[in-house]
């Protein structure tokens, strides 16, 4: 073999060492990126996971703030409901109280003096609370202004209901013209 054959082969055997080098590093870098893209992979989709229950505890707050809201307004409207009875049951207290401090005031003496705050029980059967100093049997109660009601009126045991016919009123009272007989019908009351 000549010099330059030698010298020609001696090139190549060079040149393709260095070609197997880069092929080996090419190798290397493909398995390399390989790697990164089976991790890059793996990354997305544990993100893709981690949105997704993201997305389902948001579902289940959105839920919950739903049934919180129903449960505000319930309560609200129970809050609303408590009140009205309340309301009726303190007018209906406050005309039993009334009916009841009329019954226990002492009967009005025309012969008598009478100062504010003394109460008095009428013969028209309602109670009044004198306004007035040293006011006397001149005066008449329901028809002075030294004297004040302070009892509502006591005859609405009754009420007419939406046929014409009588009822029991929601509040029933005292009364001083009607009674149930035994029969559980309305009539006028016997005097005594």
């Amino acid at each position: 073999m000549n010099a330059k054959a030698t010298q020609v082969l001696e090139v190549n055997f060079i040149q393709g060492a260095d070609f197997a080098g880069e092929a080996k590093r090419a190798a290397e870098e493909a398995k390399l990126s390989a790697t990164h893209a089976y991790n890059s992979e793996v990354k997305a989709k544990a993100s893709e996971e981690a949105a997704a229950q993201s997305e389902a505890n948001a579902k289940t707050s959105e839920d919950n703030a739903k049934a919180s809201e129903l449960a505000a307004k319930a309560s609200e409207d129970n809050a609303a409901a408590s009140e009205t009875a309340a309301d009726t049951y303190q007018e209906q207290a406050g005309a039993y109280a009334e009916t009841a401090f009329g019954a226990s005031a002492p009967a009005w003496d025309s012969t008598a003096t009478y100062n504010y705050p003394q109460v008095v029980a009428y013969t028209d059967g309602k109670t009044y609370r004198c306004v007035g100093t040293n006011v006397t049997g001149s005066d008449v109660p329901g028809s002075s202004n030294k004297w004040v009601g302070i009892t509502l009126d006591t005859d609405d045991f009754w009420d007419i209901d939406i046929d014409g016919g009588y009822m029991p009123s929601l509040s029933p009272m005292y009364s001083a013209s009607w009674e149930i007989d035994g029969n559980g019908d309305l009539e006028p009351k016997l005097a005594n």
